[in-house]
């Protein structure tokens, strides 16, 4: 049996997603599900069982896949954003830097496990040409209703019972305003595929929103405390939210000794004094056509964070938009063993972003069109999508991840022993990825340019 862990690890990798839908019309409910004015019940999210109901082969290999081109195109979205809005590679945009925890656009983290997972449910109460963008824009229109809710409970089962010293959370929940009432075919879906109890509230009242907090932060241990405010609530008739959380070991974790301050460039050629991890061991390793990239696994799991460095005076935003779904596969079967240098700042990002604009541009945009989106699967009032609102956090410091102890096996017969070790300093901006890499599921990704003063 593994070796169970706690929450009191230092590297938690932590995604927030609210989705708020307003009303437009009125209708009386008929035929709908009953809502509890109580806390959401907290079911397989809260304590992982020791095995899961179900294997690797149970799983629908569509999905993660889905979940993978999504997250790509979403994150190429959120770059042309970031450009057209004038934030020029070589300042890296404004505001505090990376390991500060702050919001600023010079950094980018997503998890494309939780938007999709919460729009998967939501699209279970859209109809026509609502649900068609939703399902194209998620990658998931060629499947069928019942393919894609079963996909996500297993995956998510999966998914909390991952093996080794790896521990995720995942959540959902549906707050709906008094006198709201779900369709019963909508809800029982909810419960039965996604986990998500209907509570209902009064969202103007000003304890509301720090109950939806408090059962945010209690999903996600507590990393993510504030997600709603009583202004953006107020005058929502539907919340429903996805809480993701991950914790995980490093395979062979960083020597605290060896961590010093060493510098880390920005594009524009400033630098400052971060605190850098240094190590010397076996990795999944590769060099292309203008980068280095390195996969660092968690103890004992197919979990795996994986760095790509682009070369010095490359832009990581020309990289990042260049990101396909086929390269992302390119490049995941493209490490091979090898002893490398590796010199890693710790960091902590957090980010924060509304959507809204990004969903439009990739072909949503009739769930946020008052006047044409169709949710009468969902609900009999008229509602449309209001606000998405995304919330992340990561850190790594000394114990998150690195070679696993079955790689570290074989490692020594990957590579001839004469070979130099290659050296990786990622000491200006890079892109990081987190998969889950026996279900192919990309957990989180985002941009890296800017870090803090140590």
């Amino acid at each position: 049996m593994h070796k169970k862990i706690g929450w009191r690890m230092r590297q938690p990798l932590i995604a927030g997603l609210v989705l708020a839908m307003l009303v437009t019309g009125c209708g009386g409910p008929q035929g709908n599900a009953p809502l509890k004015d109580e806390q959401p019940e907290e079911d397989r999210s809260v304590e992982p069982k020791q095995t899961s109901s179900y294997t690797a082969a149970d799983l629908d290999p569509r999905i993660a896949e889905a979940h993978t081109a999504f997250g790509l195109a979403l994150l190429r979205q959120l770059e042309d954003e970031r450009v057209a809005a004038g934030e020029a590679e070589a300042d890296g945009g404004t505001g505090k830097a990376a390991n500060e925890a702050s919001a600023s656009p010079a950094n980018r983290l997503i998890s494309p496990t939780s938007i999709a997972t919460i729009f998967a449910l939501v699209a279970n109460g859209a109809r026509g040409a609502t649900r068609d963008q939703m399902l194209e824009t998620l990658g998931m229109h060629q499947l069928s209703p019942e393919v894609i809710n079963e996909g996500h409970l297993v995956l998510a089962d999966l998914l909390e019972h991952m093996k080794g010293e790896v521990e995720l959370k995942l959540a959902n929940s549906i707050w709906a305003r008094e006198g709201v009432a779900l369709r019963e075919p909508f809800a029982a879906i909810g419960r039965q595929s996604y986990g998500a109890e209907a509570v209902e509230v009064d969202f103007e009242a000003p304890e509301t929103a720090q109950r939806i907090n408090e059962w945010v932060s209690a999903h996600t241990a507590a990393r993510i405390d504030r997600i709603v405010s009583p202004e953006l609530i107020k005058d929502q008739q539907l919340l429903l939210i996805n809480a993701l959380a991950f914790e995980g070991n490093w395979s062979a974790p960083f020597d605290e000794a060896q961590t010093r301050p060493a510098p880390f460039y920005a594009a524009d050629g400033t630098s400052v004094q971060a605190e850098t991890m240094h190590a010397k061991g076996w990795y999944g390793y590769q060099e292309g056509e203008g980068y280095q990239a390195i996969r660092l696994p968690y103890r004992g799991s197919d979990a795996a964070l994986h760095l790509v460095l682009p070369a010095p005076g490359a832009e990581l935003g020309t990289w990042v938009q260049e990101l396909t779904l086929e390269c992302w596969s390119e490049l995941l079967d493209g490490y091979a063993y090898r002893q490398v240098e590796l010199a890693l700042p710790k960091f902590a990002l957090e980010d924060e972003i509304l959507l809204n604009e990004a969903l439009e541009s990739l072909g949503m945009n009739e769930p946020f069109d008052a006047a044409k989106a169709d949710f009468g699967a969902l609900a009999e009032q008229d509602l449309y999508v209001d606000a998405v609102k995304h919330k992340t956090r990561l850190e790594v410091d000394e114990q998150g991840t690195v070679a696993a102890a079955v790689t570290s096996v074989g490692m020594a017969a990957s590579a001839p022993p004469e070979q130099a070790p290659a050296v990786m300093r990622v000491d200006r901006p890079f892109f990081l990825a987190l998969v889950a890499e026996e279900y192919s599921e990309l957990l989180f990704a985002g941009t890296v340019r800017r870090l803090a003063e140590s």
